[in-house]
Order: structure tokens, then sequence, then C-alpha cells
């Protein structure tokens, strides 16, 4: 069981601990602002050191800033959980979704995996870079790149390749080049 006081009626509310409506309770009375990425990595850093002892300010700055795995894996965890507990029946499971998409990306190319982390990392700063309450935030904009997502960046930055090239080959033509 959780027990947590509600600052506006002074009560206790005694939730099941294991509980979907325990979360998305929790997930609807949040009462501080979503932090940004930076934000949400340096509690990580300062509170869950990844060798188990505590880190020194200039270390926690240099993780944060250097370590671009930790930032696309926290951001991407942080879209997970939250579209999946304020979108998704309690049948499934976001960790099963998150495995679903690691192994898909594993397989993947160096370039759908660099553009699937661009899209995260750009949903998470639209969502979450604005030091919002979790309430003021528009639910249906709670939403994981999907593949198709990757596949039509892909496509799109491809199409501006060749446009670009194109424009410098008749560039060149013009000026003799």
């Amino acid at each position: 069981m959780l027990s947590i006081n509600n600052r506006t009626t002074g009560k206790k509310i005694i939730l099941p601990l294991d509980s979907f409506k325990t979360i998305r309770w929790l997930l609807k009375h949040i009462e501080r602002l979503v932090p940004n990425r930076h934000e949400m990595l340096t509690a990580i850093y300062e509170e869950l050191p990844p060798r188990g002892e505590k880190m020194t300010a200039a270390e926690i700055r240099t993780q944060v800033e250097r370590n671009w795995a930790m930032r696309i894996r926290m951001s991407y965890a942080r879209l997970v959980m939250v579209h999946y507990y304020v979108h998704k029946s309690r049948k499934t499971s976001q960790w099963l979704e998150i495995d679903e998409r690691l192994g898909i990306l594993r397989g993947s190319s160096v370039d759908f995996q660099r553009h699937h982390a661009q899209l995260v990392l750009d949903k998470d700063n639209e969502l979450f870079s604005h030091l919002k309450r979790f309430d003021k935030i528009n639910k249906e904009d709670f939403t994981v790149p999907s593949l198709e997502d990757v596949r039509k960046s892909m496509a799109a930055t491809a199409l501006n390749n060749e446009a670009t090239a194109a424009t410098l080959n008749n560039t060149q033509a013009v000026n003799g080049d």
C-alpha cells in the first residue's frame, strides 16, 4: 500500500502500490513541473549514480552533457512510460513495448537508429522542455515516434539531400565548374 497526503484536503490517501489506477492517479496529481531532459538526467545521476557512488557536480555535468546514449534512452523511456499510462490498457506492459522496439532497433541500420533517436529527442523536447505541470500538457500529445515516422523522416532527409545535390550540380553547371 502507498500512503500519500493530499495537499488539497490534508487527508491521507491509501492506494495499492502495484496498481494501474495508482499510477494514473499519481500522474494526475503531480504538483511539480515536469523536468526538462537536462534536469531529469541530472536528478538521475545525483540519486542513482551508475557506479553506486555519489558523483561530484562536475562529473554529473560531464555525464549530462556528453552521454548521448543516456539522453536518448531516458527520453525514450519517459515517452513510452507516459504514453503507456495515459493511453494504454493495463492488459499489456510498457516493458514489452520497450523490449520490442529495442529488438527492432538492434537489427536496424545505423541511419534508422539515428533518425529514431532524433525523433525521440525532438518529441521529448516538444513535450517536456517548457517546464509545465503534467496536467497542463495535452494528453493527445503523449505519443511515441512510430517506425513509420522513422521511415518518413529518412525519406524526407533523402529527398532533401537529392534536392541539395541537384541545386549544387545546377549551380556548378551555370558557373562552368
